[in-house]
């Protein structure tokens, strides 16, 4: 198997935020650049956000957006926003060794656990997840305002 090694995106580093944006896109079409700058911006100011790249023969190949979240069900758990590979490098277990680097991340800092959310309609990922071991522990309500 080929081994990612990961860096994180310093956000006041234009060079590296259009590589992250452009591994994002594809996951979050809506975003277009000045909002994905705002947003990565605020959220990491908020709650410590993180963008990291997954880097592979000095390629970056897949990035994962997380935090560290608090709150009364999970206690203290890394919460995975994005993670994506792109996708003439899916099926080489690239996002494996991404769920393994939040594991790590969230074993070091003393976290009961890991979470993210997916879209019920994003069934390769659904299947993906599955196959990583996590378990469905709850559906998620969203409402537009």
């Amino acid at each position: 198997m080929t081994t990612l090694t990961f860096r994180d995106v310093d956000i006041h580093n234009i060079h590296q935020m259009q590589e992250a944006y452009q591994l994002l896109a594809p996951l979050r079409p809506h975003l277009n650049w000045d909002n994905f700058v705002q947003l990565a911006n605020e959220a990491q100011e908020r709650d410590q956000f993180r963008l990291t790249l997954g880097i592979l023969d000095g390629i970056s190949v897949g990035i994962m957006g997380h935090r560290v979240l608090a709150d009364f069900v999970h206690g203290r758990h890394l919460y995975v926003d994005d993670l994506v590979v792109d996708e003439a490098r899916r099926g080489r277990g690239l996002g494996t060794q991404f769920l393994n680097y939040a594991e790590d991340q969230a074993r070091q800092l003393g976290l009961s656990g890991l979470r993210l959310c997916t879209g019920i309609d994003n069934k390769d990922a659904i299947r993906f997840y599955h196959r990583e071991g996590w378990g469905l522990r709850a559906h998620a309500f969203k409402k537009k305002l």
